[in-house]
């Protein structure tokens, strides 16, 4: 270019006016070259250079010189674009490496520049136990998978209206029924992952119990009661008898002595595994209870008339053995008495049940 300049100034004689003019023409489209080459320069800037998945990024070209066209090389997937500012969403962890070229004439210019997506972290959980009746403890374990960075927090959402936060938090539940769990992992990064499951929290049925006695009254002392259950439940129990006596079993099927008379109430408490409990009550249960006969004959009583006492007792069947005072008998329960003769009489009456117990009572008529 210097030369040049010294060239063009130098005095013109008459015979050197067409090459004056040639070098001229040269000097211009010379310059015109050297500016194109220092004005085409490729750059772009991002809205962001790295964060976590899915990460949307625009790139905007920044380019110095007229260019022609641009050609993006976005790096995912071979994905390309001709739009001179585009935008792309990076679905995937990596580095990516951007790459644009913009184009004058036959020139190109080219830059190329970096975006870091980071990897997510993967929230994953477990707990235990996961059925029961309320109140219940649940303890909940995180069982998340780190990504780029460690993580650092964890928000809970229990599926009861509350939250809890900490790596492996133990929360109570007061209320039952079958309830979706959330657990969202954030890392050093500020990549978060969210894990809900459904129905994690089941709600659990309470198992169904009766129970049975071989007799409910007895006249015997001691009485050997034997308890029967019978239980419906989707786990192990464990039995808690109580025999209205202060005296308790944690036996299914136990047998119990009664030593004195009385009306227990019994009741038993079955417990499962998942906390639940179902209590069974019986009032009066067992009777024990002294075996007694009344019984009732008109007097006075006319000369060939005839009467049926009236009889009661606390227990049924009960066995008979009457004397009318003269000289008859009867084994019937309620027999037709009458008298031939006047005169003053004594009925007595001798009783027992099934279970051999006796008692007797007379009346004079």
């Amino acid at each position: 270019m210097n030369f040049l300049y010294r060239l063009l100034r130098r005095p013109i004689r008459s015979s050197d006016s067409v090459v004056y003019s040639a070098l001229i023409l040269f000097a211009i489209n010379l310059a015109s070259t050297s500016q194109i080459y220092a004005q085409l320069s490729a750059n772009f800037t991002m809205s962001k250079d790295r964060g976590c998945a899915p990460l949307y990024v625009t790139l905007t070209n920044t380019s110095l010189g007229n260019q022609d066209s641009c050609f993006w090389d976005l790096s995912i997937n071979g994905n390309t674009s001709d739009e001179c500012s585009p935008s792309a969403i990076f679905n995937q962890a990596g580095v990516y490496n951007i790459k644009l070229t913009i184009f004058k004439g036959n020139q190109t210019s080219t830059i190329t520049k970096i975006i870091t997506v980071f990897k997510d972290p993967i929230s994953t959980f477990d707990a235990t136990p996961r059925t029961g009746c309320v109140p219940f403890n649940v303890q909940f374990i995180d069982q998340s998978t780190v990504g780029d960075a460690p993580i650092t927090n964890w928000l809970w959402d229990m599926g009861d209206g509350r939250t809890e936060v900490g790596r492996n938090p133990l929360h109570t539940y007061t209320f039952s029924g079958n309830l979706t769990v959330s657990l969202i992992v954030t890392d050093g990064n500020g990549c978060k992952n969210t894990l809900t499951v459904r129905d994690f929290i089941k709600k659990a049925v309470a198992p169904t119990v009766d129970i049975l006695v071989n007799k409910s009254q007895t006249c015997l002392i001691p009485f050997n009661a034997i308890f029967q259950s019978t239980i419906v439940a989707s786990t192990v129990v464990t039995y808690k008898w109580n025999f209205g006596t202060g005296d308790t079993s944690s036996n299914a099927n136990p047998t119990y002595a009664y030593n004195s008379q009385g009306n227990y109430n019994v009741s038993l408490t079955v417990k499962d595994q998942n906390n639940c409990s179902t209590t069974k009550s019986i009032t009066n249960a067992v009777r024990v209870e002294k075996f007694t006969v009344n019984a009732t004959v008109a007097s006075p009583l006319c000369t060939n008339t005839s009467t049926v006492p009236i009889i009661s007792s606390n227990y049924a069947p009960i066995f008979c053995s009457w004397n009318f005072g003269n000289g008859a008998s009867s084994t019937n329960t309620t027999p037709t008495i009458s008298y031939t003769t006047e005169g003053n009489y004594t009925i007595k009456l001798n009783s027992t049940n099934l279970e051999g117990c006796r008692d007797s009572m007379s009346q004079d008529i």
